[in-house]
């Protein structure tokens, strides 16, 4: 009777949700499995070229047709979105810069998961609900539903007429391996000929299947998250989308603290802001000024505290953003809170104009690099952030994240097509041919990608060993790294007569 009553008593595990396959989800499934084959290629050895412009749009094409298939329509905003990746696709084929190719496939990834959340969801999002819903959908959807591509190739399979003697073949294989076995090592045994030619079949497969099964194995890995993520986009299956009401109810447990205690944290940051102020102002205004204090060198005046004050103009972001989530809804609007928020955005925009000058002023004797050139990018996006955190305080209105969001897709886009390489190059020869730089390290601009000798292959004063060095690594990349910047720069740098012989 005991064993009834626990047995009764035992908690039911919830049933597992169903799986319905369709036509949409068999076809996609081999074409899945194909594109992520061609990216899996591409990223690890064509990350640089046409074919991988190529296997983005068509993988972005591809779930395009799906989503159409299954039955949601793109609006006018989810067209845009579309265009916007497709253009960005086109820098793997425009730059030789793989930094900023990895980077523009980190976006690729997030903007097709993002895209494909909007295109697939019931109901429209407030600008609020915005961060979490790209956070669920980048996060989340792609490692949800693994079990749909191995289930459609199933289902796939089934459908047509020779699947059975394919799986009879694929029996008779596998019995006959042991028999197999023995009677090719008899053979090797028995004939040296027969030895020879087998071990060099052997010799010659076994890293080509070697290459071929990692290969293989991230391609599977790869399709199967965007199988996947498509596939809860449009069923909703094992997750809970995120929606305005969810958003608004997480929102209002975290806003408990007091206007006033707010404030109250915030006055103590504000005033050592203002005693920082006034002890260095002749330092920092000396840097918007052009000019430097007494006694201190470049070196010293341009990295004395920058980071600091890069460090401290993100922890002031952290700072307005905690004040936001954690004030109760009605004193959000308050006039003690906007003035807070106020005093620590106009702390920051002169704090990162002051390291933006510093920069500039480094720059400007020892010329650019990368490190230098993403940083100033990166000084130039904040400020706008911090602009539009200003314009929010006087327009509440106004969709913060939206807003900042296609700021970050133009600027990055500005990044990516500016070709900052090429940008380097051009200014720190030029600054040197002004005798602006004492000096033009070659070394540096050879570390540089193609994008830099397509503007400096033609100059005959660089010297000689530099340019055949990059002319040769050039040769040997081959079609692996081929795209404009790296025609233009074999192009240039074959133009030069004592290079043009060597072509």
């Amino acid at each position: 009777m005991n064993t009834i009553n626990n047995d009764h008593n035992e908690p039911t595990k919830a049933p597992e949700p169903s799986m319905p396959i369709g036509k949409p989800e068999v076809l996609f499934a081999p074409v899945s499995l194909v594109f992520g084959l061609l990216l899996v290629e591409c990223i690890f050895f064509h990350m640089t070229t046409l074919m991988m412009t190529f296997s983005v749009m068509g993988t972005l094409a591809a779930g395009r047709l799906y989503l159409r298939a299954s039955g949601f329509s793109f609006q006018k905003g989810h067209n845009l979105l579309f265009a916007v990746l497709l253009v960005f696709s086109l820098a793997y084929s425009y730059t030789a810069n793989t930094f900023l190719c990895v980077l523009t496939t980190l976006f690729e990834a997030g903007g097709f998961c993002f895209l494909s959340y909007l295109v697939s969801s019931p109901q429209g999002l407030s600008d609020f609900c915005l961060p979490a819903a790209l956070k669920q959908s980048v996060f989340q959807f792609p490692f949800k539903n693994w079990a749909v591509l191995p289930k459609s190739v199933s289902e796939g399979l089934n459908q047509t007429s020779a699947t059975k003697n394919i799986k009879y073949i694929l029996l008779g294989l596998l019995i006959t391996i042991p028999l197999t076995l023995i009677v090719t090592a008899l053979l090797m045994s028995a004939d040296e000929g027969v030895a020879n030619i087998l071990n060099g079949l052997l010799n010659h497969l076994l890293p080509n299947l070697e290459r071929l099964s990692w290969r293989v194995a991230l391609a599977l890995i790869l399709a199967s998250m965007i199988v996947g993520m498509l596939y809860t986009c449009i069923s909703g299956r094992k997750i809970r989308r995120v929606t305005d009401e969810d958003t608004e109810q997480r929102l209002s447990r975290m806003r408990i603290a007091p206007g006033v205690l707010l404030c109250a944290g915030v006055v103590p940051i504000c005033l050592l802001y203002g005693v920082f102020t006034c002890s260095q102002a002749r330092s920092l205004l000396a840097a918007l000024a052009l000019r430097l204090p007494e006694g201190v060198s470049y070196a010293q005046y341009a990295r004395q505290g920058f980071f600091e004050l890069c460090a401290l103009a993100l922890i002031n972001l952290g700072v307005i953003t905690a004040l936001k989530l954690l004030a109760r809804g009605e004193e959000r609007q308050s006039l003690p809170l906007r003035i807070s928020t106020l005093t620590l955005c106009a702390f920051t925009l002169f704090i990162l104009a002051t390291a933006f000058r510093k920069m500039v002023l480094y720059i400007e004797r020892f010329g650019l690099t990368p490190l230098r050139f993403y940083t100033s990018w990166f000084m130039v996006l904040l400020t706008v952030v911090f602009v539009l955190l200003i314009v929010k305080e006087f327009k509440p209105h106004l969709p913060l994240f939206k807003e900042s969001l296609i700021t970050f897709v133009i600027w990055f886009f500005l990044l990516v097509f500016s070709r900052p390489d090429a940008l380097i190059a051009t200014y720190n020869y030029e600054m040197y041919q002004n005798h602006s730089l004492s000096s033009l390290d070659y070394g540096a601009i050879s570390y540089l990608s193609a994008d830099a000798w397509s503007v400096l292959g033609d100059k005959e004063d660089i010297p000689y060993a530099y340019r055949q060095a990059a002319a040769e690594e050039l040769g040997e990349d081959g079609d692996t790294c081929f795209n404009l910047s790296s025609l233009l720069a074999h192009r240039a740098l074959h133009s030069v007569k004592d290079l043009g012989n060597h072509e």
